[in-house]
């Protein structure tokens, strides 16, 4: 019996390992050097949303060291709850729900080339204000032909809450649209469109609700709400993940801005609800979905062909020496996109039940190591 046992704890290790989900060969490189490599969206939905494990080996197993594709494009926003909104000839006061301590904000506005002065606060609780800027002058640069955009820097902040009130001095409010913590500016990184999903709508008495699916866990940065026939809107819009269950951000949907950025996320069924107040639900047509473009960097040899694994629950997130040489590595590299993405049985909602599987696995090995060790024991008992 005590055998059977050391059996069993030599193999636990083994039984529990698990197996990358998703895999796709990289071609040998025509030189050695640095590349930066482009992921698809049939890899990076095998995948964790920051890639911590994501793995970069040669055909023969050896691993290669690799840093997240920041080098041009920084890293993506954090999308901003705009919690409030109220706006008049007099003052706009938004009220931004912080996911974390921040020095500076990323806004942006419809397409304006107005000024105005504004004073910056912070709140823990919504109730007693305390002062951050007193005077900051808001004037938006052109960003596309659709927005413009302002990032405010301040003392480093861990207010909850803050809240920005322009002055508009009896004229026309201006019209902003999101916000977000630094990283790259939303319209200028790039983007892969994932297409228009299936959509399940419901109306009621204020409310519209979309139900979207995502059956094959794409990673998600961000929906574009298509909507037509009323050229004028203004709603706030929450989107949840987890099938309702988690709140993913809140942003307005309104005319000349459709899209809401989103935390990234694997969801495969999401909620919005649109609050449509005492307006009538707004016609959309569809929901689009698209994602940043993600890549990772690292030094390859002419020769070796190399392959890329991802979706391995039981990694950590990798600590290469390449880290500390990111600033001496070329801004511009050679691209190379992998070959096609092969799945295992895991990716997906099938991950989900794969690792329920195993589980129970070890549970009922578990169970039939107990009762033959209690057989062993009342044996020796009698």
């Amino acid at each position: 019996m005590t055998r059977l046992l050391n059996i069993f704890l030599l193999l636990l290790p083994c039984l529990l390992q698990a197996q990358p989900n998703v895999q796709a060969p990289l071609a040998a490189p025509p030189a050695d050097g640095f590349y930066r490599i482009l992921l698809q969206p049939r890899f990076t939905a095998g995948c964790r949303p920051d890639l911590s494990d994501l793995r970069l080996r040669r055909k023969d197993g050896q691993p290669v060291a690799w840093l997240a594709d920041t080098l041009e494009h920084g890293s993506s926003p954090i999308a901003v709850r705009i919690v409030e909104m109220r706006t008049d000839t007099a003052y706009s006061t938004i009220l931004f729900g912080m996911p974390r301590p921040a020095r500076s904000l990323q806004l942006y506005f419809a397409n304006t080339s107005a000024r105005r002065q504004a004073q910056l606060s912070g709140s823990r609780d919504r109730q007693q204000w305390f002062s951050i800027l007193d005077a900051v002058d808001i004037y938006p640069d052109n960003i596309t032909n659709k927005i413009t955009g302002q990032t405010l820097s301040f003392p480093e902040s861990s207010y909850p809450f803050l809240r920005l009130r322009i002055r508009n001095q009896g004229m026309d409010p201006m019209d902003i649209l999101s916000a977000a913590l630094p990283g790259t500016a939303v319209p200028s990184r790039p983007r892969t469109d994932l297409g228009a999903l299936d959509v399940r709508r419901s109306d009621s008495t204020g409310m519209t609700r979309l139900w979207v699916r995502n059956p094959d866990g794409y990673l998600l940065d961000g929906l574009e709400v298509a909507i037509g026939g009323t050229p004028y809107f203004n709603r706030n819009t929450s989107v949840y993940g987890d099938a309702g269950r988690r709140h993913l951000t809140d942003q307005l949907l309104v005319t000349g801005s459709r899209e809401l950025l989103l935390p990234a996320t694997h969801d495969t069924l999401l909620l919005i609800e649109i609050r449509n107040g005492d307006n009538p639900p707004l016609p959309v047509d569809s929901v689009g979905a698209w994602q940043f473009e993600r890549g990772i960097v690292a030094w390859l040899e002419k020769g070796p062909e190399y392959r890329l694994e991802g979706g391995d629950t039981g990694l950590r997130a990798p600590a290469y020496d390449l880290a500390s040489f990111r600033h001496q590595i070329p801004a511009t590299l050679p691209a190379l996109e992998h070959g096609p993405v092969e799945s295992s049985p895991g990716d997906g909602a099938a991950r989900k039940t794969s690792g329920l599987n195993w589980i129970w696995v070890m549970v009922a090995v578990g169970l039939l190591t107990l009762a033959l060790l209690t057989r062993a024991l009342l044996k020796e008992v009698k």
